[in-house]
C-alpha cells in the first residue's frame, strides 16, 4: 500500500509528464535568490513596516549576520522554530534558518526574546555556509490537513513564487503589501519571495491603514480588506468574503501545494452561484476535476484535483493521507467545476 501512495504522490509531483527539475528554476535554493538581488538592487527598499524600512543589501547582511550567530552557536538540531513579534525579524530568522541547511517549523514559535540588536553589532555581514542548500532540500514544515505534517522544498516554494509572478508584469513597479499581525506564515513567506523574485517591495500595514501608492497596488491578505486604492486583494480560498466586494482575487492555497496553485488576477468572466472562480492553473501546475472513478468531468461538479512541481516534496501521517494521492493526482476534496476554461470551487 505504502509502495502505491508513494507512485501515486510522485506522479502527481510531475508537470504534463516533465519531473522536478533543477533547470526549472534559474536559482539552486531561496538564499541564492536573496544573494543575486541584493547584490543587484542594493539601497532599494524590499521591506517596510511603519517607520522602518530595510533595503535589499541591509536585509541580505543581517540575514548573514544572524546566520553567523546560529552558526557559532552549532545548533545540532534541523528543525528551527522562529519568534513572530516583527515581521522583519521574523524574515531574517527564516532565512538565517535556511542559510544554515534548517527546516523552519511554521507552526511552532520561540517564546524566548533575542537581543537582535547585540547580535547585528557582534557579527560579521559575510556569511560562507557549510554546505548549500540543493533545490530539493526541505525547508519548511507546516501541518497539513488531519494533522499530517508536511514538509515543503527549496523548489516547492520557488516554483511557486515563478508561477505566481506571472500574474504581475514585471517592467511595472509592483507595490506588494501584508497585512499584519500574521496568521498564515506561509502566505506571507510567499508573498515575501514573490517580491524578492520581482525586485519589488512589500509593506507590513495593520488593518485599516490607508494605502497612498502610484504603483499598482496587490494586497496579500487573510481576511477581506476594504480600500478602493487597492487593485487586488489575493485571499486564500478559505477565507469568508463579501459577495458585494469586487476586486478581491481567490487563489486555490493549502499546505499540500506549496501554497498557491492558481490566482484568479483578472476578473471572473462569468459568475456562478456559490462557486468562486480561480481562474486557471499556474504554469508550473495542472488542475482537472474528477469523478470518484477518477474520470475527468466535463460541466459538471466533481472534485478538484492538483498535479505539478508544488506538489509536498514529502508528507508524514497516517493512512488517510494515501485517500489524498490516488490516480497519479492530489485530491483536495473540494467541490468544483470547470467551465470555459476556468475553474470555480465551492466555498
Amino acid at each position: 500500500m505504502q509502495v502505491k501512495f508513494l507512485n501515486n504522490q510522485i506522479k502527481a509531483q510531475h508537470f504534463r509528464g516533465v519531473p522536478p527539475s533543477e533547470i526549472m528554476v534559474p536559482y539552486p535554493n531561496i538564499n541564492s535568490l536573496l544573494e543575486s538581488q541584493a547584490n543587484f538592487y542594493k539601497d532599494k527598499i524590499f521591506i517596510k513596516i511603519e517607520n522602518e524600512e530595510m533595503s535589499y543589501i541591509n536585509f541580505y547582511k543581517k540575514v548573514n549576520q544572524y546566520s553567523n550567530y546560529l552558526n557559532k552557536k552549532k545548533i545540532k538540531k534541523n528543525l528551527f522554530s522562529v519568534s513572530n513579534s516583527n515581521p522583519i525579524l521574523f524574515l531574517v530568522e527564516i532565512f538565517s534558518v535556511w542559510n544554515n541547511g534548517g527546516v523552519v517549523d511554521l507552526d511552532s514559535e520561540i517564546e524566548k526574546k533575542l537581543n537582535f540588536e547585540k547580535i547585528f553589532k557582534d557579527f560579521k555581514p559575510n556569511f560562507s555556509p557549510n554546505k548549500k542548500n540543493k533545490f530539493y532540500d526541505i525547508c519548511i514544515k507546516i501541518n497539513g490537513r488531519q494533522k499530517n505534517k508536511i514538509f515543503l522544498s527549496h523548489y516547492n516554494l520557488l516554483i511557486t513564487a515563478m508561477g505566481m509572478s506571472k500574474n504581475f508584469n514585471s517592467k511595472y513597479e509592483n507595490f506588494f503589501v501584508y497585512q499584519y499581525p500574521f496568521k498564515e506564515k506561509l502566505n506571507m513567506i510567499l508573498a515575501i519571495i514573490l517580491a524578492l523574485y520581482l525586485g519589488n517591495s512589500l509593506e507590513f500595514i495593520k488593518k485599516n491603514r490607508e494605502i497612498n501608492s502610484k504603483n499598482k497596488t496587490t494586497l496579500f491578505s487573510e481576511q477581506y480588506y476594504s480600500n478602493n486604492k487597492i487593485e487586488n486583494i489575493i485571499l486564500p480560498h478559505n477565507i469568508k468574503i463579501n459577495y458585494k466586494h469586487k476586486n478581491f482575487r481567490i487563489g486555490l492555497f493549502l499546505p499540500e501545494v506549496s501554497g498557491y496553485a492558481s490566482i484568479n488576477i483578472k476578473k471572473p468572466k462569468i459568475h456562478l452561484d456559490n462557486f468562486f472562480s480561480i481562474g486557471k492553473g499556474m504554469n508550473h501546475c495542472e488542475l482537472s476535476i474528477f469523478n470518484k472513478n477518477g474520470s475527468v468531468v466535463s460541466n459538471n461538479i466533481g472534485e478538484l484535483v492538483v498535479r505539478g512541481h508544488n506538489i509536498v516534496q514529502r508528507i508524514e501521517g497516517d493512512d488517510c493521507i494515501e485517500n489524498h494521492f490516488k490516480f497519479g493526482w492530489f485530491h483536495t476534496g473540494i467541490k468544483g467545476i470547470k467551465f470555459n476554461n476556468e475553474f470555480f470551487i465551492k466555498l
